[in-house]
């Protein structure tokens, strides 16, 4: 075997172009939060690969090269131009919202989510790396061939957990997740499918209708929307080619709704969801996004902070229908979060970026481009799931991603000169710096993103340890937690939780240790009901505290919370055993208020 012409450059793009199909297969199941964090790592990985190893390189294909060796290999076109100013704003209204709010919370955002500004920052990487990898077609068609394996495989798990009467969660947790990424790598597999030969043209199809009915079997109404909106763009764009295919997809989708999903299917097109189903919850948590972003129209709450402000605006109705102490963490809705978190300039900007990155696909495929057509199939399923969806690592990094490719590849004209040496086509040094920079700023999101993992690993061990009534040992794992990332409020609470049943057994100095940490949190992220709440239980445990302090310290939870009945509900069992009258009333009006709320309207109202 010889090795002399092995290229190792374009070895780790491959590499890393795959990586970025499969990342939902990635987990470290001994992290409080096993999917996010590692996907970030792993996606932050294949960015910094792309934007390092760049070159300009032989090759015909005519899309992934400028026309003239003035260019440079640079994006001089308007629309690229309009591209790059928009993503600017993207970043300036996130950062400026973080700095505005609470930047401690905002660099991550909240526990379980990992939806802070990193994971902004990462994402517009993400188009950066795509649009200034000097990626050549080759290199995106073996990406869309291990995209269609890795779409094979998800859809299998998705199948089998709905044909064994689990839920369709896939690899991901949680169905909305699964469908999400399901329907944007399908539109993206069905659009290669069209283009591809031989061997992997039959696989693409097979794995485009099999993701197809995982996707129905899913029995998520905005992923089959967005389903419908991808097949209607790529029969606009390529018609003739893609009637059969687009045509099978759906019925392969309905499919899967109508057998493998069956029941769950039938009460999501009926009136009574729009009033007490997912649908009607949805309306509830919009009506309060909206008051939210009336309230911070032009930086927001900051970004990953929705579930600490969310609680202020929550309706009445919302806690009738999802019963209990329900605090959405999400709007919902890719758009409306955006608005939420970083303002409306900043949405603005993103929409503005997202139509830029689709109209230079539509150009791109109109010349015949084919990963511009499959490309665009794609983030045009992503824009319509964004409508109704949840962002995530795995499948937000690969739409951004695939929106830079778009940018790039819809930007360039075709080479006129016959001649040209595309071999000596070097990149203006200003461009040059720029991808650089991009290129530290992915390892500097993958280094974030792996402290963050750390600290999760051993916030696991302190839940698991709780579990097992080993209060010492969740005290100490959560005390390194906080040593290792002090950001995050759900590890103090960790702590806290552990002290005040270590207390029980007469070790009372840990209480005084657990409130100086929630203190601490708290000068972090004022708004972080969580806290509040474990302040208030620690007070009411610790024996030293009088009444009115605790009393006070329930009361500011009441406040961060003003329809969450549970922490009512101890406030009141605390009043009735040590609390004088006055108190006890209060405790017991402040429950009843929030009880009455939380009964069911009569028919007639």
């Amino acid at each position: 075997m010889h090795f002399t012409n092995f290229d190792a450059g374009r070895f780790l793009r491959l590499t890393s172009l795959a990586l970025l199909t499969v990342l939902p297969f990635a987990a470290v199941m001994s992290a409080g939060d096993p999917y996010q964090p590692v996907r970030a790592i792993l996606s932050a990985c294949a960015f910094t690969i792309l934007l390092l190893t760049a070159r300009p390189r032989r090759g015909t294909d005519r899309h992934a090269v400028a026309a003239t060796v003035r260019d440079g290999g640079i994006l001089r076109t308007k629309l690229a131009y309009a591209a790059g100013i928009a993503l600017a704003a993207v970043l300036t209204s996130a950062v400026a919202s973080a700095l505005a709010s609470s930047p401690s919370s905002a660099l991550f955002g909240v526990h379980g989510r990992f939806q802070g500004l990193l994971t902004g920052v990462l994402f517009a990487v993400a188009g950066i790396a795509g649009a200034r990898g000097m990626l050549a077609g080759s290199d995106m068609r073996f990406m869309g061939r291990v995209a269609s394996l890795s779409l094979a495989v998800q859809s299998a798990i998705v199948l089998s957990q709905r044909a064994s009467g689990g839920d369709p969660v896939g690899s991901m947790g949680n169905a909305v997740l699964a469908a999400g990424w399901l329907v944007v790598v399908t539109s993206l597999v069905a659009g290669f499918a069209l283009v591809d030969r031989g061997r992997w043209k039959g696989i693409a199809l097979a794995a485009a209708v099999l993701g197809a009915t995982a996707l129905g079997a899913t029995a998520t109404r905005g992923a089959w929307m967005a389903m419908l909106v991808a097949g209607v763009v790529a029969w606009i764009l390529a018609r003739k080619r893609t009637t059969g295919l687009v045509a099978l997809t759906i019925a392969s989708m309905v499919t899967g709704a109508l057998l493998l999903a069956g029941p769950a299917v039938t009460p999501k097109f009926g009136t009574g969801d729009l009033i007490t189903g997912s649908a009607g919850s949805r309306l509830e948590i919009w009506k309060a996004t909206a008051a939210m972003i009336g309230d911070h129209p032009i930086l927001g709450v900051g970004p990953g902070r929705f579930l600490y402000e969310y609680p202020a605006y929550q309706t009445v109705d919302h806690v009738r229908i999802e019963g209990g102490d329900t605090r959405a963490d999400q709007a919902h809705g890719i758009v409306m979060q955006s608005a939420a978190e970083t303002g409306l300039p900043g949405a603005a900007a993103l929409v503005v970026l997202a139509g830029l990155a689709l109209a230079a696909g539509v150009r791109g495929a109109r010349r015949g481009d084919a990963v511009s057509l499959a490309g665009t199939v794609a983030l045009s399923a992503f824009a319509a799931q964004a409508v109704f969806g949840i962002s995530t690592v795995e499948t937000d990094s690969l739409a951004w991603f695939l929106g830079g490719v778009l940018v790039a590849r819809g930007s360039r004209v075709p080479p006129v000169t016959a001649g040209i040496d595309t071999d000596r086509m070097t990149r203006p040094r200003a461009a040059s710096v720029l991808t650089r920079a991009a290129g530290v700023l992915a390892l500097a999101c993958a280094l974030a993103a792996t402290w963050y993992l750390s600290a999760d690993i051993a916030y696991r061990r302190s839940t698991d340890s709780f579990m097992r009534a080993d209060f010492a040992a969740s005290m100490d794992a959560a005390e390194t937690a906080i040593a290792r990332n002090p950001l995050v409020d759900i590890y103090r609470v960790a702590y806290a939780d552990a002290a005040a049943y270590a207390a029980i057994s007469g070790n009372t100095g840990v209480l005084d240790r657990a409130l100086g940490s929630v203190d601490a949190g708290m000068a972090l992220e004022p708004a972080s009901y969580d806290l509040a709440a474990s302040r208030a239980r620690l007070l009411a445990r610790s024996g030293s505290a009088d009444a009115q302090e605790v009393w006070s310290a329930f009361r500011d939870a009441f406040a961060l919370y003003p329809l969450g009945e549970g922490i009512r509900t101890e406030a009141y069992g605390w009043a009735q055993m040590s609390a004088p009258p006055t108190i006890q009333e209060q405790a017991r009006s402040e429950l009843q208020r929030v009880s009455q709320d939380r009964e069911p309207r009569d028919a007639d109202e």
